[in-house]
This record gives structure tokens, sequence and C-alpha cells, in this order.
């Protein structure tokens, strides 16, 4: 009988042994897929290129005549973030009727994995372009407060 008790005894804790070990390895399991699944949720933003219309990249400057080019940022789980990018000093852009100073921030609202953003080249010869950038300097409230 004691013997039988023992084997019993040494079964239980073989059951146990085997409960623990698997309960040991589900946590370990879980404890890496979550740690994996919050890398996989951090907004991650590739890659900002430049593209003209018919969607050839844009390796050098543009020609004169070239009205637009399109910004695209390719990102990962961003989607309802914000980009905030900084113009480079010798780039003015139109935006959605607001003019990109060179140097300046703008928050570019992300709605897809790859998002495209239009964006006008500023042209001196053009009133209204010459009018959306006085506006950003600043400096048609100046000429009407002289006035």
């Amino acid at each position: 009988m004691l013997h039988s008790l023992s084997l019993s005894s040494s079964i239980l804790i073989t059951k146990y042994a085997l409960a623990m070990k698997f309960v040991i390895s589900l946590f370990l399991f879980l404890c890496t897929f979550l740690s994996y699944a919050q890398e996989e949720k951090e907004p991650f933003f590739e890659e900002i290129y430049f593209t003209d219309k018919k969607g050839d990249r844009i390796e050098a400057s543009v020609s004169q005549d070239t009205k637009y080019i399109y910004m695209l940022i390719k990102s990962r789980n961003a989607i309802g973030e914000k980009a905030k990018l900084t113009m480079d000093e010798d780039e003015e852009y139109l935006y959605k009727k607001q003019f990109l100073l060179g140097g300046s921030s703008i928050l570019f609202p992300i709605k897809k994995d790859l998002q495209k953003f239009k964006l006008y080249i500023y042209k001196a010869n053009k009133k209204k372009h010459v009018k959306l950038r006085e506006k950003a300097l600043g400096i048609q409230a100046e000429e009407d407060a002289e006035e």
C-alpha cells in the first residue's frame, strides 16, 4: 500500500511539474507576443519622398515650368497620427492654400500607410502665390497698417 501511495504521489508530482512547465511556457509566450505586438503598434515612418505628376520619383531639382509635385509619406501604424515636417531653407511650396516658407514646419495628417500630399511650387509671378506668401510672412498686415 505504501508503494502505491508513493507511485501515486510520483504521478501527481509529475503532472504538477508538467502543468507548471506548461504555465511557464505559456507565460513566456504571452510576454514575447505582447512585446512583439507593442513593437508592431508603434508608429513608424519608413520613408518620405517626392514624385512628379506621373508618379516618378524626383531625385534632383524640378524644372521651372513644373506646377506641382507630390510628397509621399510611407509609414506603418501611424494612421491618425500627424507627421511634423520641416521644409528645407531653399524650398517654398503651397499646401491647401497655405504658404510653406523654407525652414518652417507643418503637420501633415496621416490617414493611410502611404499618404500622398500635393504641393504646389511657389511662383513669384503668380499673384495668388505672392499674396499667400505675404500673408504667411505678415507683410500684407504691415502694408495695411501703413495705409
